[in-house]
């Protein structure tokens, strides 16, 4: 009898499902170019429809290549649904008059009111503008 409990133990542990809470469920758009040419940039959407859903910027600089990634406060619980498709445009990255500074815009496509944050690539952080 013990070593039946086991096997069915066994086989329901293997039969969990572990997306989105031990293991992330990353959604992202199509990868993008910033304006001035310095970054390769997308948005990352992480555990989209959970409770413990998130979003981030992954950033590459193409003249160094150096990879990273700056966590972003879009209203992700806002979005009800999502279209993805080939190509997808859900944030826009500008540069400002700062070479450390950018503007990121999310777009209509995300199905969210615009929010709009200021990205410094030298601190990794963002600040959403009112």
């Amino acid at each position: 009898m013990l070593v039946i409990t086991i096997l069915i133990s066994i086989s329901l542990i293997q039969s969990v499902n572990t997306n989105g809470w031990a293991n992330e469920k990353i959604r992202s758009d199509s990868l993008k170019i910033t304006a001035d040419e310095k970054y390769e940039y997308q948005i990352e959407l992480i555990n989209l429809f959970q409770r413990n859903s998130r979003a981030r910027l992954y950033l590459k600089e193409i003249a160094s290549g150096g990879e990273s990634y700056i966590m972003i406060n879009i209203q992700t619980r806002m979005i009800e649904g999502l279209r993805i498709g080939d190509v997808n445009h859900w944030v826009k990255l500008e540069p400002t008059d700062d070479s450390t500074q950018y503007i990121l815009y999310t777009t209509k496509d995300l199905h969210i009111p615009e929010e709009k944050f200021t990205i410094d690539v030298v601190a990794g952080t963002s600040n959403r503008i009112q």
